[in-house]
């Protein structure tokens, strides 16, 4: 009666962490923008690209297309509409999955008590709620490697054993492994690592037994077999891949080092202080299970720290490699958070057994007290996750204020074009998005200069070009100005900015838990994020600046176009609408040009006043109209397609409205 009242609490228990994994990973999954390479799903989805269309032409050369896969898969199965939530959804269960994963494969081998820790840990590590909030990689890595490690451990249980190979647990290892190697690279060299650890163990064991020895050396070599034809080619691209990848700076032994301590406080509690002596708590109580745990837990602990320890520096050494010095992403290091999460769980249990021991205290409510005060360190950086609006820029808040306050359609500009990509799930309707520069961040002072002056030079045409655009600027342009290298500022071209803050952003910053480097950039980029623009009283300022005291402004029926030289062009398709300012207190009688190209054949175009001039193909044309007056304030021009009618539409390329 006990016992089966014990298996109902725990039961209980296990489902109240389900639900609590599950509220903190769906609870506004929409809210965030995407970001960076996560872009790729969304896209992928909205256009409705089949399951296995993705698998033909990939585009990355270092990752496998799995994950995306499903993501499509799962959406049309459940006939789900592409949004925000629906592509990030898979995902979500996904790392709700790997709660239950780590809960059963604890269980049997280091009890209840630890089972409850590891799954409640998986639940609430910051690392692992933002990983499965995010459509990308990593929350399959998380899952599928600890189904691997689940798999593995009986495979490497009968190999310390003087028994005969189990085919099946065989079998069921490699498909949990060759799953967990078609997420992402970065679960290879922990997969090479549990073949490696297994050959020594079977052959250490076996040694003196010709024929078991002969037995288990059959699926051990099929095993490398197996993966080499598998994963051929993405072995293929990867070392493609990885010799067109510059090479960064020279890989330092400290820098190295750094890595390997840096994965375990961000996985766990943060590089707080406080949170570092916490991390103490579990290690001591690791270290403690290892010498003086029961003979139960003991040989597994101390085989899962083994592996885990080997699996750290076959990982970040391979990418020390492979990267060429670059930084090491903590997502890379995924494969590595079902250990991190079960060695925790082991080091709190390992306290509440030794004051069992010593003190004749009750081990359970230890264990609860110290599990406490984990999910107490976790509850700000979790809620900062759940309430995350950016990784890091805050896209869908600059599209809401866009929708808000903007005329009709507007160009809004971003710095590069890397961000105008990330920034295309969350464009406005009226919005055309366009960027000053193809480069990002230069990390040489000499080449940052240039793009600077670049970026300001191309800031001005596109004002003079288009005075209502817009600029939204990320960067923290107080952090970017080194010795003798000049910078800009944006708000020399307009009048009002209105700022948000990525207050989430700077929680996960603060805390050590964000597990990527956006987080930890220079200065507060991509935290913050500006919109620069201009009402309409500026614009009649400025008007009334000009010489002729006009300002040309594009109304209704326009759209817009940047061309392969980077140039911005008004499109004229059938009508739109000129709006010409007169900042003046008197009526202005002025000529108005027109430079402009048609594409698809000649187009004649006629103004409201019936005025009319044909644009020959593919040819730049200027013209120049008769005397035109504009009263003051806004005049309204209507420019109209009067070519003979051909079936389609042939777009007029802008190239300056002026006067004259």
């Amino acid at each position: 009666m006990k016992h089966k009242t014990l298996k109902y609490t725990d039961h209980a228990f296990f489902a109240l962490v389900l639900l609590a994994a599950a509220f903190v990973r769906l609870f506004r999954l929409g809210r965030c923008a995407f970001k960076g390479d996560t872009i790729n799903y969304y896209r992928n989805a909205a256009a409705g690209t089949g399951v296995f269309e993705i698998w033909r032409d990939y585009p990355w050369h270092n990752q496998v297309p799995f994950t995306e896969s499903f993501m499509l898969a799962f959406l049309k199965v459940f006939q789900l509409p592409v949004n925000h939530f629906t592509v990030r959804l898979p995902f979500a269960l996904i790392g709700i999955g790997a709660v239950a994963v780590l809960y059963y494969f604890v269980r049997p081998r280091w009890g209840r008590i630890t089972a409850l820790l590891a799954a409640l840990f998986c639940a609430f590590a910051p690392y692992h709620v933002y990983l499965s909030r995010e459509a990308y990689y990593y929350a399959g890595v998380v899952l599928t490697s600890a189904l691997a490690l689940w798999a593995f451990w009986p495979v490497w249980t009968r190999a310390l054993r003087t028994e005969p190979p189990d085919w099946r647990a065989f079998g069921l290892w490699w498909a949990a492994s060759l799953l967990a190697a078609h997420t992402h690279m970065s679960v290879w060299p922990v997969f090479g690592v549990q073949w490696l650890m297994l050959a020594w163990s079977a052959f250490k064991t076996h040694r003196a037994d010709r024929d078991l020895l002969l037995q288990w050396s059959k699926p051990l070599v099929l095993t490398p077999l197996l993966v080499a034809v598998v994963l051929s080619p993405w072995i293929y691209r990867l070392f493609t891949a990885s010799r067109l990848h510059p090479p960064g700076h020279e890989a330092r032994f400290v820098e190295w080092l750094a890595s390997v301590a840096g994965i375990v406080p961000v996985m766990t509690f943060g590089t707080q202080w406080f949170a570092l002596l916490w991390l103490l708590v579990p290690v001591s109580g690791v270290v403690w299970t290892v010498w003086r745990g029961s003979e139960q837990v003991r040989p597994h602990t101390r085989r899962l720290l083994l592996l885990s320890a080997f699996q750290a520096v076959a990982l970040l050494s391979v990418f020390t490699v492979l990267g060429k010095g670059y930084p090491l992403k903590h997502t890379y290091c995924a494969p590595l958070f079902a250990p991190v999460a079960v060695l925790t769980a082991i080091g709190i249990a390992g306290w509440g057994s030794w004051l069992t021991a010593s003190r004749k205290t009750d081990g359970r409510i230890v264990a609860v007290a110290l599990a406490a005060v984990c999910v107490a360190l976790w509850l700000v950086p979790v809620r900062a996750n759940v309430n995350l609006p950016g990784k890091t820029k805050m896209f869908r808040y600059v599209e809401r204020w866009f929708e808000s306050n903007a005329r009709e359609q507007t160009p809004l500009v971003v710095a590069d074009q890397l961000t105008a990509i990330q920034m295309s799930a969350a464009v406005p309707e009226k919005a055309y998005l366009t960027f000053l520069s193809p480069q990002g961040r230069m990390s040489d002072p000499e080449q940052r200069r240039k793009v600077q002056a670049f970026r300001r030079e191309r800031l001005r045409e596109m004002m003079d070009r288009f005075p209502s655009a817009m600029y939204v600027d990320y960067l923290d342009h107080a952090k970017m100005q080194h010795p003798g290298e000049s910078t800009w500022n944006p708000r020399e071209f307009f009048a009002h900015t209105v700022v948000f803050t990525n207050r989430e952003a700077l929680t996960l910053r603060r805390w050590g838990v964000a597990p990527r480097p956006d987080f930890y950039g220079e200065g507060t980029e991509g935290m913050i994020t500006r919109i620069h623009y201009n009402k309409a009283e500026d614009l009649a300022h400025r008007a009334a600046a000009q010489e002729t005291s006009l300002l040309p402004l594009y109304g209704e029926g326009w759209s817009y176009v940047k061309t392969r030289d980077l140039r911005d062009w008004a499109i004229l398709g059938s009508r739109a609408t000129l709006r010409v300012l007169n900042g003046g207190d008197q009526p202005r009688r002025v000529n108005l040009s027109i430079e402009a190209v048609p594409l698809g054949g000649m187009k004649t175009i006629t103004l409201s006043d019936g005025a009319e001039f044909t644009f020959e193909n593919r040819a730049l044309g200027k013209w120049v109209t008769e005397a035109i007056e504009f009263a003051p304030g806004t005049n309204r021009v209507t420019l109209t397609d009067a070519s003979p009618a051909t079936g389609d539409t042939r777009p007029l390329l802008i190239r300056s409205i002026s006067f004259e």
